[in-house]
């Protein structure tokens, strides 16, 4: 559904599945947020990034994301794509 631009229906999976089974499923959160941003809901964006990164905290691209929503350098160099996710291009 991400890839299909569908960015709310991707959301409110994602935070479903997030939920479901919070303590380990940082990559949902991060999905989250990546789809919340799309859908210009930074705080809510925020949130998901910092869940990921609760579970992970040593998970790059919501490092990456959450630095860029916050207007930080990201870290490292060349990571990311050009609208602001790291894995767009596999999508």
């Amino acid at each position: 559904l991400y890839s299909q631009k569908k960015y709310q229906e991707a959301y409110d999976i994602f935070t479903t599945l997030a939920d479901r089974y919070y303590g380990c499923n940082y990559l949902s959160a991060y999905w989250a947020g990546a789809a919340a941003e799309k859908l210009k809901h930074a705080d809510n964006a925020r949130r998901w990034y910092k869940r990921a990164l609760e579970v992970n905290p040593d998970y790059k691209p919501a490092q990456d994301a959450l630095a860029k929503l916050s207007g930080e350098p990201k870290s490292g160099s060349g990571a990311g794509s050009k609208d602001g996710t790291i894995w767009d291009k596999y999508l």
